[in-house]
């Protein structure tokens, strides 16, 4: 599902859960703390998480969320990246105080039980069409899906692909046909959806009861790629 305005959240409430769970005694909680933040720095921090914390309405207008210089940081890069044209940079400027400060639609009582009410995708879809700028590039971040789940899910893809006889393809070409299969994975799970996504909420997600992953875990069902095998590869 679209988790991207999550992730960066998610990962700042699981290190304070640590650490209360060890009663703040900093020998025991650091540890878990620097594999965290390893892996975090590392392979899944961007700019791209933080600016997506940022447009989350359900996160943003928290009380108890803090808007750090990573965060400011994360979207103003961001924004860079993305509004490619001066007119789109000069929107955003203008557009994006009324969203600091839910102004206009952002503040009617709609918008605001909205918040945590509808997907943050939804919500801009639905309550953003006053800062259309902002909003479109709101909800292309917020639509992204976001999981180790598929990190893992694309190399059994990949090793799939590579068995069918294509040894003499270029690894570019490996990579694209993992791309593509893997958004008509993401295509399907959409459509059986029909399209709908429910907010995550934070405070009812039961850690102590789940259950991990193991590697004995099976993996995804492939989807029906025969027609790969017909597409030129040079």
């Amino acid at each position: 599902m679209p988790a991207m305005g999550y992730m960066y959240e998610g990962i700042e409430r699981a290190k304070v859960a640590i650490k209360t769970h060890y009663k703040g005694i900093e020998e025991k909680y650091m540890l878990l703390w620097d594999i965290i933040d390893r892996r975090w720095n590392m392979q899944l921090h961007s700019s791209l998480h933080a600016a997506a914390a940022s447009l989350n309405p359900s996160i943003f207008y928290s009380p108890n969320f803090k808007i750090d210089l990573k965060v400011r940081n994360g979207f103003q890069d961001t924004m860079l990246k993305m509004a490619t044209t001066q007119e789109d940079k000069m929107d955003i400027t203008k557009e994006h105080p009324m969203y600091v400060n839910a102004q206009g639609a952002l503040g009617t009582d709609f918008a605001i039980m909205g918040r945590t009410l509808n997907a943050p995708g939804d919500w801009w879809a639905g309550y953003g069409y006053e800062i259309p700028t902002l909003q479109r590039f709101a909800i292309r971040i917020l639509s992204q899906p976001c999981s180790s789940h598929w990190c893992c899910w694309n190399w059994t893809t990949f090793e799939s692909l590579h068995s069918k006889k294509r040894n003499r393809a270029e690894l570019e070409k490996f990579n694209d046909l993992v791309f593509v299969h893997c958004n008509l994975w993401l295509q399907s799970i959409y459509q059986k959806r029909d399209g709908k996504c429910k907010p995550i909420a934070f405070d009812e997600i039961d850690v102590g009861s789940d259950e991990w992953p193991t590697e004995l875990d099976s993996p995804a069902p492939l989807l029906d790629d025969s027609w790969l095998d017909n597409l030129p590869l040079g």
